[in-house]
Order: structure tokens, then sequence, then C-alpha cells
């Protein structure tokens, strides 16, 4: 197994991993832009696999500090939590590899991991981890995340568990297009991601 995120994409290749489409507009009256957005999700014995591609019309890479305001970039994002907790995780990363981990009941009142602690999340883009600006034009790109559980303590894992539920988000809200794409629907009146009424299986 992997403990390099710059190998996740072929691991979850070689062990034909397929991917799974974001393409719910919850919002579409307001915000109607669709990237092309897929995701795969694994787990080892101690560690939580992610990988996406995203292909859009542009694209905004410019929060260079983890625990900044990633969302306002091109944002993938993974919130999950295992059935029988209160407690959710939501993982934030923008398409230049900057990363945001906060954990908690709702959305008041959650705990940021700090630059130090999300330093041992190892992961990799294909825009590189520098700032970029933004770009108007056709932009592919993958990502691929390495989360240690042991900074998921919430999840409760035993080595096995692949029941947690959980959504999968793709955003951008000061890109050229601002969008809100899910993998599972929320019925809200405008995009709001902490809403773990409406989480779903991960695995299915």
């Amino acid at each position: 197994m992997t403990h390099s995120a710059k190998d996740v994409s072929r691991w979850f290749d070689e062990n034909n991993v397929p991917f799974k489409p974001v393409t719910t507009l919850n919002w579409a009256k307001d915000f109607p832009y669709r990237p092309e957005f897929t995701f795969r999700l694994a787990r080892t014995e101690d560690a939580l696999l992610l990988n996406y591609r995203v292909k859009e019309s542009a694209v905004r890479g410019v929060e260079a500090v983890d625990n900044g305001s990633v969302w306002e970039d091109d944002c993938v994002e993974c919130f999950i939590k295992a059935p029988e907790s209160d407690v959710y995780y939501n993982i934030e990363c923008n398409c230049v590899g900057t990363l945001l981990i906060g954990c908690g009941e709702g959305r008041a009142y959650r705990l940021r991991y700090t630059p130090s602690i999300l330093s041992q999340v190892s992961r990799i883009s294909t825009l590189g981890n520098e700032p970029i600006g933004t770009l108007n034009e056709e932009t592919e790109w993958e990502l691929s995340l390495i989360v240690p559980f042991s900074l998921l303590p919430e999840l409760h894992d035993d080595g096995k568990r692949t029941d947690y539920i959980g959504n999968i988000y793709k955003c951008g809200d000061k890109q050229p297009t601002p969008h809100f794409v899910t993998r599972f629907p929320i019925n809200t009146p405008s995009p709001d991601y902490h809403r773990p009424e409406f989480f779903q299986p991960l695995w299915e």
C-alpha cells in the first residue's frame, strides 16, 4: 500500500477502482455551471485515500497557506463521519494542494487543525503546489490525498470499516464561474455543505 500521495492514482488504477461522478446541482437557478468532476475513495489500515479529477472552463488557485480560505479557489471536499457519531470531518483542498481540515457537530464551533498537524497529510496536485492565480482557460487537473486515521479519531477505525457516510463536493466561490456541485443532493435554499442530515454512504 502506498504511503505517498504521488502513488495514489496508480494504486487506484492497479486495483481497478472506478471513478464516481459528482453531478448534482442543488442550486442550479443561481449557479448553473457544472464542471466535470469525479472521485475515488479507498482506505488502508491507517489512512483514507482520496483521488479527484476535474475538468473545468477556468481555474483559480490563490490560497497558499494551509487552514486558509481554500473554498474560494477551485476546491474539492470530502465531508465524512461514522454513522453512530455526531462529529463529522470536512477535508477541503484547493487545486494546488492547500488544505483545510475541521471537525465538529455542525457549522458553528468547528475545530480547525493547525498547519503542523495538516503537514501529516500527503497531497499532490498535477497543477503543482504553488499559487497559480486565475487561469481563464479550460483546465484539467488531478489531486490525491492520504489522510491518516490518526487525524480522524471519531471514525473509530478498526482497520476494516467502509460504512462511513458523508458527501463529496466541488466548489469555487471566487472562481470565474462560481459553482457548487455535490455527490448527493442537499435540500437547502442556498449553498450549504455543512448539512450532515443529507449525508449518504460514501462507498456506494
